[in-house]
């Protein structure tokens, strides 16, 4: 059951990533008033693939896989999403149900903003509508990347692209690199890329042995941001 509270916090809706960054003033207040913090235990289900939208949800913390489920009845992984991004909105501005499924990898807060607070912020604000419309050119480049990417990439390619893209919502600085917390399975991470979980562990060790990164049970630890760089291109 999910654990739902007002809040008074505004900072996962203005954060510099944040999709309401750019508003201010009236409507701001109006957003944060409006919204609801919502707390999911991991694996927790935020919602379902085929069910009617009704709120934007952004990140405060935590990270969220999007997932479908294919024709065998398995799970091919979208997108894993951390503070900052938001999510839910393409199918309520297509007026469609949700194309996949949204579950919480780990214990995440989302703050979820109903429909028609979202529409009428919109409709005030162009310098949100303008952000939402960059949101989704992007998202429509990062599955272009991915199309492209199983069909003329490298595994290793791949898997340097991967790992890139995960560390940009989920990466965390310290002082040999840059720290990824794996609460996806690598098995998961296989099927985003096309490959199987052992190629994708081949891979993964090839680069570790390199020195580009090191490897735990729980984590992977980039050693060398620019040479990952180098492979994915």
């Amino acid at each position: 059951m999910i654990d739902s509270k007002q809040a008074g916090c505004i900072q996962c809706l203005t954060r510099r990533s944040g999709l309401l960054q750019v508003l201010d003033g009236e409507m701001l207040e109006r957003a944060d008033r409006e919204k609801r913090l919502q707390v999911y235990k991991r694996r927790q289900v935020i919602f379902h693939q085929g069910s009617a939208p009704s709120h934007v949800f952004c990140i405060h913390s935590g990270q969220v896989k999007l997932y479908k489920m294919g024709s065998k009845s398995e799970e091919q992984v979208i997108r894993v999403l951390g503070p900052g991004d938001a999510f839910g909105y393409r199918p309520l501005l297509a007026g469609e149900t949700y194309a996949s499924t949204a579950v919480a990898l780990e214990r995440t807060e989302v703050c979820a903003i109903p429909e028609r607070t979202f529409f009428d912020l919109l409709e005030l604000s162009p310098r949100l509508a303008r952000v939402v419309m960059e949101r989704l050119a992007r998202e429509v480049r990062i599955f272009e990347d991915q199309v492209i990417g199983l069909s003329q990439r490298s595994v290793l390619q791949r898997t340097a692209h991967l790992i890139l893209m995960m560390l940009k919502g989920c990466g965390e600085k310290t002082d040999h690199g840059v720290r990824l917390s794996a609460p996806m399975k690598r098995m998961e991470m296989a099927q985003m890329i096309g490959t199987t979980p052992e190629t994708f562990s081949r891979t993964l060790h090839s680069l570790a042995n390199e020195e580009i990164l090191s490897l735990s049970r729980s984590e992977i630890l980039v050693r060398d941001i620019e040479g990952l760089k180098r492979l994915a291109e």
